[in-house]
C-alpha cells in the first residue's frame, strides 16, 4: 500500500503543475505495475488522445523499473526492454507501428553499447553502429532501395544523424566515412532549413560554416559540429523526462470523435501533387525538380470551425505544390482546431526511370506537428 501511494502522489505532481481540472494520464493495473498514456510526441497525455501504452513497473523513487512493454492503441508492440531503478540495462528492440524491426542494441547503464542495427520502414536495413565507451562507429549504411553505401566501415552516408525522434528535429547530413567516422567535407540540412558545410579529419571536427544564416550572424563555427552522433535520437529518453500534454494541445489526426478522414485527405493532397509532377516534367519544367531527396514544409492554422488557413510553405523548395496543397486543405473535411500553427512534412523522391521519370511522395509519418 505504501508503494502505491507514492505512485500516486508522483503522478499527481504534473496535475498541479499544469493548474487545470484534474485528468489521469496512468491506471494502476495492479501493485507496483501501471499502464501510462502517451501521444506521437513522446508526451504522457490523457487516455482518450494516447498514441500509445506502455506497461511497466515503478519503484519508490518513481523510476522504471523491470520489464516494459510499449504497444499502439491499436495493439502493435511498439519497444520492449529492461530498466534497473531508472537506468536502461540490456537488450532493447523498438518497432513501427506496421511492426517492422525499427532498432535494437543493448544498453550498460543507460549508455548504448555495442552492435546497433536500425532499419527502415519497409524491413530493410539501414545502418549498423559498433559503440564503445570511446567511439561510435559507423559500420554499414544502406540506402533506401537497399544498396549498401558504407561497407566496413568506408564509403558515402546520406542520411539522418543523431537528434531527437519528433521528424522536424532531424538533421540530413551528406559525406565519406572514413574508417566508421566522417571525413573530408560534409553538407547537412537542419530542420530549421539552415544550410551548412563542415569538413573533418579522420573523425575530428575542423571548421564549419553556414550558409543561409541570419543577417549580422557570423557563419563560420569551430567549437563543436551540428551534425550530432549517427545514433538515432530514441524515444526512451523522452519518455524518460516525464513530459505531459493535455489532449486540447496534443493535435492528432486520428483523434476519436473526429469526422477527420486523414486517410482520405493525405491520398488526395499526394494525387494533386503527382499530377503537378507529371505535368511538369511533361512540359520540359522538370528544372525544378533536383534528382533524389526534396524536402518541404507547409505551415497552417485552423479556426474554430475546422477550416484551415494561413497557408504558407515554410521551406525554399516546393511552391510549385503550394496551390494544389491549399486546394486540398481547404477542401479537407473538418480539421480538428488548433490555435498552435500546424506543420505537414513532405517528402519527394525524384529518379530516372529510362526515358521517364518515377516519383514517390511521403507525407512524413502522415500526421501533423
Amino acid at each position: 500500500m505504501k508503494l502505491i501511494l507514492i505512485i500516486v502522489l508522483f503522478f499527481q505532481l504534473p496535475q498541479i503543475a499544469f493548474c487545470q481540472d484534474n485528468f489521469s494520464y496512468y491506471e494502476v493495473v495492479k501493485d507496483d505495475s501501471i499502464m501510462l498514456f502517451f501521444n506521437d510526441k513522446d508526451k504522457f497525455v490523457e487516455k482518450e488522445c494516447a498514441f500509445g501504452i506502455r506497461f511497466t513497473r515503478v519503484d519508490a523513487d518513481a523510476n522504471f523499473n523491470g520489464l516494459f512493454t510499449d504497444i499502439s492503441r491499436d495493439g502493435v508492440l511498439l519497444s520492449t526492454g529492461f530498466y534497473d531503478h531508472g537506468k536502461k540495462n540490456g537488450f532493447f528492440q523498438s518497432y513501427y507501428t506496421n511492426g517492422k524491426s525499427k532498432s535494437k542494441g543493448k544498453f550498460v547503464d543507460n549508455v548504448p553499447t555495442g552492435v546497433w542495427k536500425f532499419f527502415y520502414e519497409n524491413g530493410l536495413p539501414e545502418r549498423t553502429l559498433q559503440i564503445s565507451s570511446d567511439d561510435t562507429l559507423l559500420i554499414s549504411f544502406y540506402n533506401k532501395n537497399g544498396i549498401q553505401k558504407v561497407i566496413d566501415g568506408n564509403g558515402e552516408f546520406n542520411g539522418y544523424v543523431g537528434n531527437s525522434v519528433i521528424t522536424q528535429n532531424s538533421t540530413i547530413a551528406k559525406g565519406d566515412i572514413f574508417n566508421g567516422k566522417p571525413n573530408g567535407k560534409w553538407s547537412s540540412t537542419q530542420a530549421d532549413n539552415s544550410y551548412s558545410q563542415e569538413e573533418f579529419v579522420d573523425g575530428e571536427f575542423v571548421k564549419g560554416v553556414f550558409l543561409n544564416t541570419r543577417k549580422g550572424w557570423d557563419p563560420n563555427y569551430t567549437n563543436r559540429s551540428i551534425l550530432n552522433a549517427f545514433f538515432p535520437g530514441n524515444y526512451y529518453l523522452e519518455l524518460e523526462k516525464f513530459k505531459f500534454q493535455r489532449c486540447k494541445d496534443s493535435i492528432h489526426l486520428q483523434q476519436p470523435n473526429s469526422d477527420f478522414d486523414s486517410f482520405k485527405f493525405f491520398s488526395l493532397m499526394k494525387a494533386r501533387i503527382a499530377d503537378v509532377i507529371k505535368t511538369d516534367f511533361r512540359e520540359n519544367r522538370s528544372g525544378n525538380y533536383s534528382i533524389g531527396e526534396n524536402y518541404m514544409t507547409v505551415q497552417f492554422t485552423v479556426d474554430e470551425k475546422g477550416n484551415a488557413k494561413d497557408i504558407l510553405m515554410t521551406t525554399t523548395w516546393g511552391d510549385q505544390f503550394l496551390r494544389e496543397i491549399t486546394r486540398s486543405l481547404k477542401s479537407a473535411e473538418e480539421l480538428p482546431p488548433t490555435n498552435t500553427p500546424l506543420y505537414i512534412h513532405m517528402k519527394v523522391d525524384i529518379a530516372p526511370n529510362r526515358s521517364s521519370y518515377e516519383y514517390h511522395i511521403k507525407i512524413t509519418e502522415e500526421k501533423f506537428y
